[in-house]
């Protein structure tokens, strides 16, 4: 959610680095429509009509995380540079512990996003880098540390 203060002495301030713009849905929007939804935010904050015109395709993130608990011992990345793949992302470093299945967003060993034209080709690219995309874990011998934080939603 964005926050107007008129109190600063240089004027307006518009903050648009809130939850409401975290993790990556505004990159997923951008990438899709062409849309950026904290310059979006900025101008209906400042009464302006934002430019919503759709000029893009379509597109995807997906995670990766362990199939069993361990230690992260190597990871793979088997893909060239392709055109519809925005990024490739490791979220968790060699040697670092994880839990399977995930306890939190902690245990998340990598993500990637891709774009297609459709809906249906992005699923494509997802399985595509799903393949090339893997870690090798060593299992733990002594117990496991807690994890950093948990996320939950509650009522």
């Amino acid at each position: 959610m964005s926050q107007i203060s008129d109190m600063h002495p240089l004027g307006s301030r518009i903050g648009c680095n809130s939850p409401g713009f975290g993790d990556h849905i505004p990159l997923l929007v951008q990438l899709a429509s062409g849309v950026s939804l904290p310059r979006a935010a900025a101008a209906l904050a400042l009464g302006r009509v934002p430019d919503l015109t759709p000029n893009r395709q379509a597109a995807a993130v997906q995670f990766r995380y362990a199939d069993t608990p361990g230690r992260i011992s190597r990871q793979l990345l088997k893909a060239e540079p392709v055109q519809w793949l925005e990024r490739v992302v490791w979220t968790r470093p060699i040697g670092a512990t994880v839990e399977a299945p995930a306890l939190s967003i902690d245990d998340r060993l990598a993500h990637w996003v891709v774009t297609g034209p459709t809906a249906e080709v992005c699923d494509e690219h997802l399985a595509v880098m799903d393949a090339l995309v893997t870690a090798e874990m060593t299992p733990l011998t002594s117990p496991r540390p807690a994890p950093a934080h948990h996320t939950a939603c509650v009522r």
